[in-house]
């Protein structure tokens, strides 16, 4: 673990040539059927601050933590933001041997929330102002699209709300649509105490599924989309199922099952995995928020490794930069 001691704060303040804090909001992805199509931005927040020193200075930590939850991240070079800051400054190693991190997250880390997507945004953000050249949010989404692979959780946790986007196989094109996601509709995340790697939760997925399912899918997110459009809570319940990521994961998040055994008579819109899991992201009207929050204590107090249960609201203005 590595903190910053007064002494250095001190030092470092004086040595700052120019510094830019980035804010990017948690993501869930896919909704059930839009598998690396649909995201949501939530309220929870990495912030990195990014600070260009006057000169190297060896005595100043390369990666230091703003709150515990944070000090889970490497505070190496091997840390994801600086490996991002690393390849998109090949041509001015200098500069980069200047830069230091202070990172503060609030998200759970390996838990389907979108944590390294924030990491990737918000370096790709600070290198073009710490470069002073302007940022363009679309821009950005392109940039961070090579690091990432898909936009579904870059591009709700860049612009806020919900997101529809893809990217041309081959090509590289990425393409996306803001939508306003309804008011009354309500979100809470079960986060289980164990991570999972999205390389896992892919690996159990088999190379190819019936047409049936394809189609069932292809037909859920598009009633989904829908749904949300018009603010739509009976359409939003029929479609939020999936037949094609979350039947091969039930095994590795076991939480799923349990959850919606234990809600079949709750008036939920639906319940799903966050991204790739572990954990499950519940959707329901306002007006119920209080009776599923007794059912959920109720299911949480029976666990033997109880996940924890996060109240959220969507966020809908994404990325933001402070000087």
């Amino acid at each position: 673990m590595i903190a910053i001691s007064s002494n250095v704060e001190s030092k470092m303040t004086e040595s700052i040539e120019k510094q830019i804090t980035v804010s990017v909001p948690a993501s869930t992805a896919n909704l059930g059927p839009g598998f690396d199509t649909l995201g949501l931005a939530l309220s929870l927040y990495s912030r990195i601050k990014f600070m260009l020193l006057k000169s190297n200075d060896s005595g100043v930590p390369l990666i230091s933590f703003g709150n515990d939850n944070s000090r889970a991240l490497s505070a190496d070079s091997s840390n994801l933001a600086y490996r991002i800051l690393k390849e998109l400054w090949t041509d001015s190693t200098e500069t980069l041997s200047r830069v230091r991190l202070e990172i503060t997250t609030d998200i759970p880390l390996g838990r389907g929330l979108g944590s390294s997507s924030t990491a990737i945004l918000a370096a790709a953000c600070a290198t073009h102002a710490l470069n002073n050249r302007a940022t363009d949010k679309s821009n950005l989404l392109i940039e961070s699209c090579r690091y990432e692979g898909h936009a579904d959780n870059l591009s709700a946790s860049l612009f806020g709300g919900m997101t529809v986007s893809s990217t041309h196989a081959r090509s590289g094109k990425v393409v996306f649509q803001k939508l306003d996601w309804p008011h009354e509709w309500k979100t809470t995340v079960i986060v289980p105490t164990y991570e999972l790697s999205t390389t896992k939760a892919r690996a159990v997925m088999p190379k190819s599924i019936p047409m049936a399912d394809a189609v069932a899918n292809v037909q859920n997110t598009a009633m989904l989309v829908a749904a949300i459009a018009c603010n739509d809570e009976r359409l939003a319940r029929e479609a939020m199922i999936d037949t094609l990521h979350e039947p091969y994961r039930l095994s590795l998040v076991p939480e799923l099952g349990s959850i919606r055994r234990h809600l079949r008579n709750e008036p939920i819109i639906g319940s799903v995995l966050s991204g790739a899991g572990s954990s499950v992201m519940l959707i329901y009207h306002r007006r119920y928020e209080r009776d599923i929050a007794e059912s959920l204590k109720s299911w949480q107090s029976a666990q033997s490794n109880q996940p924890a249960i996060l109240n959220l609201e969507v966020d809908h203005d994404g990325l933001k930069t402070f000087i």
